[in-house]
């Protein structure tokens, strides 16, 4: 169990003295454990918890501060009956300073929170009468409460990390005179000590982040007081003409953004899941799926979500959060009919105080997921939903980061100023076409087909969603036909993306790929990542496309034992001290099966056996393009010994990063890391901090 006492707050800004208020509370007189395991609708709530304070966290060095990840709505809080903080919004951290009413010792905290749903504060799909697309709302503490021993003494108070393609420019928000820094990964050991508050820092042989090698670097940062630890990635976002038409590209590349609708919602643990280690079996599951995006639809997850999609390497289109009120007819049913029908100056007539509230949560939210290389655009608006002023709030969006895209209206209410030309597509298959040489092409909405699963849907609840299916494979092939009919026919004239709706059912809406509780995909996996491969394969994505360059066939082998992985240092040639899986060239009439079994005995004097083939590597080199056919293997007889290579290394799943491995190389590791478990054939629970060291960040 991934407990959320376990997960270390702030990991992208993570000091080592924190302390989780976990433990005993009472709401409303009613004895509880952690508040955020506590789900409830209620209108009014009380909460109440003794915290003590040890010497560590309470001292003549360091502030006190009480951090809450999110309160739904509104609330007021007391330390030793004294009002700290008065907050106002559902989704967004806060924190504050309590050293001043802090006693050492015992100390007691209360909370009261008021969520009467008012819809001049951002609601999202919460609803009073849940139905269809509206569900159950939360009240009230729903994400973990904790406390940080702050240095009085030279802190640190933010960083701001924008990556390219070479390094990253840093920003340090601080007053101490100088600042250590040190980064760590096989490939680089930088230490600096600098004057500078911003900073360029270049990496050697840049290891790019991308969905299929979503490789990350560990930073730390220390002045005389305080010490950091973060990470960051190197990539790039971009717009750039391909083929004719503006496409989304990642590292310069083209990339199709093949991704699901994600509503944040978790069964019976409704807007947070049991443990943090949830999020990153979702990613890993549409992932799975073939699925290499998220569209986080009109929520803001705690920081653990980002992270995982960090580390998978699932990209975000991150949604803000709506407010104001919703017409049925206006909103959904006009546009669905009649297209893009209205234009958003009715809504002008919104309050100042709810369109203030509403862009200042916006340029908050960016700011908190700023440093997340998984996150690649934004939505402002979605379907009209509290839509005011779209132009306006899209360049203030901009001006405050350039380095991501902005669909500022997502759906229908189209106005001027948008990076995307956004549409959502349900009950029909249409083939699209891009409009405009200055926006992309996106369908950030489709599908919603419906299969309930008897046993995994709640039975009070009416079925929701755009066309039904009765089975795994009815279900799978109305996909298959929309991808066939819609998207891919779609993708030579513009189209640069497709959102399906969505990865998991919520209460009636049963129209997810999995069932509410994540125990049934209701889907075929091995067909849905067919759709992916044909994606992929669809020019301007296509590998054949981008390679003129002489191609060279070889095999490698992935030797697996004892829950390791068998890694060599090649002895010879251009790229002689890089580490490699062991592996040679295809002879001609030989299949990829017979080469890897008698490369191996060549090179390592052993017997293997081919499991499966794990994936085709296509890679260019210089002088030639590389394709690699990856297999899982076991060794049958005998054991490795060195024929032609000068070093070998049995791995673990934390000592993949430990070897400079060579360019093709890189690109398996992220899949070996995504299927270790299965590789291996070990039964292993989701990591704990202790082994997850991209958690701790300890080398």
């Amino acid at each position: 169990m991934t407990s959320w006492t376990q997960y270390p707050p702030r990991i992208q800004f993570k000091r080592q003295k924190y302390q989780v208020l976990a433990g005993s509370w009472t709401v409303n007189g009613k004895q509880i454990g952690a508040p955020w395991d506590y789900k409830t609708s209620e209108e009014h709530l009380v909460y109440e918890h003794v915290f003590t304070l040890n010497s560590v966290m309470f001292n003549d060095d360091v502030r006190t501060v009480l951090h809450f990840e999110a309160v739904d709505q509104v609330c007021d809080v007391y330390i030793n009956d004294v009002q700290m903080a008065h907050h106002e919004g559902g989704y967004l951290p806060f924190s504050f300073d309590i050293s001043a009413v802090c006693l050492p010792g015992e100390n007691r905290l209360r909370v009261e929170v008021s969520d009467t749903l008012r819809q001049d504060f951002p609601y999202g799909k919460q609803c009073a009468k849940p139905h269809g697309m509206w569900y159950t709302p939360v009240s009230g503490i729903w994400q973990p409460v904790w406390l940080e021993a702050v240095p009085k003494k030279n802190e640190i108070r933010g960083i701001r990390m924008t990556p390219d393609l070479t390094g990253i420019d840093l920003e340090i928000d601080t007053d101490a005179d100088r600042v250590a820094i040190r980064v760590n990964s096989p490939h680089i050991n930088f230490r600096l000590v600098t004057l500078e508050k911003k900073l360029r820092i270049n990496v050697p042989e840049p290891r790019l982040w991308s969905p299929d090698d979503p490789y990350l670097y560990d930073i730390f940062l220390e002045t005389d007081g305080d010490r950091v630890q973060s990470y960051f990635a190197l990539r790039t976002v971009s717009l750039q003409n391909v083929d004719g038409y503006l496409r989304f590209c990642l590292n310069g590349q083209p990339l199709f953004l093949h991704g699901v609708l994600d509503q944040g919602y978790w069964g019976e643990n409704a807007y947070l899941p049991a443990g943090y280690g949830d999020y990153l079996e979702e990613a890993k599951a549409m992932k799975a799926l073939g699925f290499n995006c998220i569209r986080k639809h009109i929520k803001i997850e705690h920081e653990a979500f980002y992270y995982f999609c960090d580390y998978t390497g699932l990209l975000v289109i991150q949604d803000m959060v709506n407010s104001g009120r919703y017409s049925f007819m206006r909103d959904t049913v006009l546009p669905t009919v009649f297209g893009n029908c209205l234009g958003d100056a009715r809504k002008k007539s919104a309050d100042a105080e709810r369109r203030q509230r509403f862009e200042t949560d916006m340029r908050r939210t960016m700011a908190l997921l700023y440093n997340h290389p998984c996150v690649v655009g934004y939505t402002i608006f979605n379907e009209g939903w509290g839509q005011f002023e779209s132009d306006r709030m899209y360049d203030i969006a901009k001006a405050q980061d350039p380095t991501r895209f902005i669909d500022s209206t997502s759906g229908w209410f189209a106005q001027h100023k948008s990076d995307v030309q956004s549409e959502h597509i349900y009950f029909r298959n249409k083939r699209l076409k891009a409009k405009s040489p200055d926006k992309f092409l996106l369908l950030s909405e489709c599908g919603g087909y419906t299969r309930p699963v008897e046993g995994h849907v709640q039975a009070d609840k009416k079925k929701y969603g755009y066309g039904e299916a009765d089975s795994e494979d009815a279900l799978t092939e109305k996909i298959e036909t929309m991808y066939r009919k819609m998207v891919f026919p779609s993708i030579p004239e513009g189209l640069c993306g497709c959102i399906y709706t969505q990865n998991a059912d919520v209460e009636g809406e049963v129209n997810g790929l999995y069932t509410a509780d994540r125990q049934v995909c209701k889907v075929d996996a091995e067909r849905m990542r067919a759709i992916a491969e044909k994606l992929r394969s669809i020019s301007p994505y296509g590998e054949a496309q981008k390679s003129s360059l002489k191609t060279v066939r070889v095999v490698a082998a992935v030797i697996h034992d004892g829950g390791k992985i068998y890694a060599t240092q090649r002895g010879y040639g251009e790229f002689k001290d890089g580490w490699e899986f062991p592996g040679g060239k295809i002879e001609e009439n030989e299949s990829p099966e017979e080469a890897v079994v008698r490369e191996i005995r060549e090179e390592l004097d052993v017997e293997v056996e081919p499991e499966r083939l794990l994936t085709t590597i296509e890679y260019d080199y210089p002088k030639f393009h590389l394709s690699m056919d990856c297999f899982a293997c076991r060794i049958k007889r005998g054991h490795p010994t060195l024929l032609e290579h000068e070093a070998a290394r049995w791995l673990t799943k934390e000592q993949l990063d430990e070897v400079a491995w060579l360019p093709a190389d890189i690109t398996l590791i992220g899949q070996i890391r995504d299927e270790w478990e299965e590789l291996v054939s070990e039964q292993v629970e989701i990591p704990q901090p202790k082994s997850f060291s991209d958690l701790t960040f300890e080398r």
